[in-house]
């Protein structure tokens, strides 16, 4: 019972592992998306800057272009809510990781004791049995000494 307790255990940690692992990659793939999706808001945005801003009077952005500027202006708030939403979207799956290992590690943690436990009951089970088979063995020893002398009283009458 105390094995299959411990490969259980066993079982359970290598999975728990084999999850933590997973969700650290799925975290890193997560990020790599998220730098990714900033890099591109940059280039984006500096695209825009740049086709924007020409050599001519009227192509700049100033009062003479007001369309150029409120979409200059749209396109910095976009930039802007983007990055936000990147941020939190990170910060969301480090939370739901840290969540995670912590259940895992509580998880472990009681596995761990329900083990010990489990390792104290067996040992007294043993102790236990091993003294019920030395009182039985005293008693049959007695029992045979008995039968012995029953056995002498009756020859005798």
């Amino acid at each position: 019972e105390c094995q299959e307790s411990m490969r259980r255990l066993e079982l359970e940690m290598v999975d728990s592992n084999e999850e933590k692992t997973g969700l650290f990659q799925q975290s890193r793939m997560q990020k790599q998306q998220l730098e990714e999706m900033v890099q591109r808001i940059q280039q984006d945005t500096q695209r825009s800057i740049e086709s924007s801003s020409g050599n001519s009077l009227g192509d700049g952005v100033s009062e003479l272009n007001p369309k150029v500027k409120s979409e200059l202006t749209r396109l910095r708030n976009e930039n802007l809510q983007l990055r936000a939403f990147a941020a939190k979207r990170q910060d969301d799956a480090v939370e739901q990781l840290e969540s995670k290992l912590d259940d895992s590690r509580r998880l472990a943690e009681k596995y761990k004791q329900e083990y010990l436990n489990t390792k104290d009951q067996l040992l007294a089970t043993e102790t236990e049995l091993r003294d019920t088979k030395n009182q039985l063995s005293k008693q049959l020893t007695q029992c045979r000494q008995y039968e012995s002398r029953v056995n002498i009283m009756t020859q005798q009458l």
